[in-house]
């Protein structure tokens, strides 16, 4: 399946990179192999038709692998755009927003291809309560990361967690599909594979993806030529145009995040903590019975105040992190775009890193000179 956008250089012959180049899946390794067709084809179906039990049975495990694909193709979906919004440097941040829209892209033919209705994956509506609690916490923990690589660091890691679960859901599809929804299976299998593979050299700590958003074309084309001659090959380096990414990225922001899940994640954080500390003062009095004269509300008291103020001190705490996470996606993304020219990704080998760093201007996952 293609791509929302492709990404390309525009330069010079030397150092133009493809027009379709970004269909690699937004980031290059080499770990997005085809599988092979073995488990069914046009001839031998891999349902046997032997029996009408056997061949139910066999369609309802089809059914379920699916339906669990699908669903954890919109959790990546989501993921993906939650990940870019705790994402301060503006050339990755752009980069997983189109990741985003392009996995949301996806989730919508393999829908059709089901033949179920169309949905939007980035509707908030559609992500569980369970799942709003857990992204919150993440926004708690990441904002709580001093360094901004750190960050990032933090971010992309739990990105990962999610990404080799969908990558098995795949496989588990593919072994129990029929052309042609096997093409289709497995082209989305290799971009999922592409990406987790370049993630996981990314949590590994010894391959980061340095990115830049330029302000004026000449140095961005400039920056890239000098990777170019620095040793990078075309598979460690992606560019585009800015308005070549503004669709998919608005796509993606049109329904901002709210401060709700952070919320809703300190007031269950600050109960936890409350309660803890509720019980270890209730347990004090019930086992002191001389200080009645000194502590005026029982036990239970105790316990249940002090939940509820630790809960309050959490929902006003996770309040202001998520809007300011909130205020900090639009104003990087409405940088990036409106004064971007072009955007620069690379995907340096770890001795490659500080040299890569030095081109782009990065450090630290920070934008230097501008």
């Amino acid at each position: 399946m293609a791509t929302p956008t492709s990404i390309q250089s525009g330069i010079q012959p030397d150092v133009r990179k493809r027009s379709d180049e970004f269909d690699r899946d937004f980031i290059a390794t080499e770990g997005g192999s085809t599988r092979t067709l073995t488990t069914a084809t046009a001839t031998e179906p891999n349902i046997s038709d032997t029996s009408t039990t056997n061949a139910a049975e066999n369609g309802a495990v089809k059914t379920n692998v699916n339906l669990h694909l699908l669903t954890l193709l919109e959790k990546s979906t989501q993921t993906y755009r939650h990940t870019a919004e705790n994402i301060e440097n503006r050339g990755l941040k752009l980069l997983l927003k189109v990741v985003a829209q392009d996995r949301s892209n996806m989730y919508g033919t393999l829908r059709e291809a089901l033949g179920k209705d169309a949905v939007d994956p980035l509707d908030p509506s559609r992500k569980p309560a369970a799942r709003s609690l857990q992204q919150g916490l993440q926004d708690i923990q990441t904002s709580m990361t001093v360094q901004q690589q750190g960050r990032e660091d933090v971010a992309l890691t739990n990105l990962l967690k999610e990404e080799e679960a969908l990558l098995t859901a795949y496989d588990a599809a593919l072994d129990s599909s029929m052309p042609p929804l096997w093409e289709l299976l497995d082209s989305q299998r290799v971009k999922v594979a592409t990406l987790n593979a370049r993630l996981r050299t990314v949590a590994d700590g010894n391959e980061p993806i340095v990115a830049r958003v330029f302000d004026t074309r000449i140095e961005g084309e400039a920056a890239l030529l000098r990777l170019r001659q620095s040793g990078l090959d075309s598979s460690q380096i992606d560019a585009a145009p800015i308005s070549q990414v503004t669709r998919p990225v608005l796509r993606t922001t049109k329904t901002p995040t709210s401060a709700r899940n952070t919320m809703v994640a300190g007031a269950v954080g600050g109960a936890i903590v409350g309660g803890l500390v509720g019980l270890a003062l209730a347990t004090y009095v019930w086992l002191n019975p001389q200080l009645e004269g000194w502590v005026t509300v029982g036990p239970w008291a105790l316990l249940i105040g002090a939940i509820i103020i630790f809960a309050g001190f959490g929902t006003v705490f996770g309040f202001f992190i998520g809007q300011s996470q909130r205020e900090n996606d639009l104003m990087v993304t409405a940088d990036g775009l409106v004064n971007g020219e072009l955007l620069v990704v690379a995907y340096p080998k770890t001795h490659q890193v500080a040299l890569v760093e030095e081109i782009l201007q990065v450090h630290h996952a920070r934008e230097l000179n501008r």
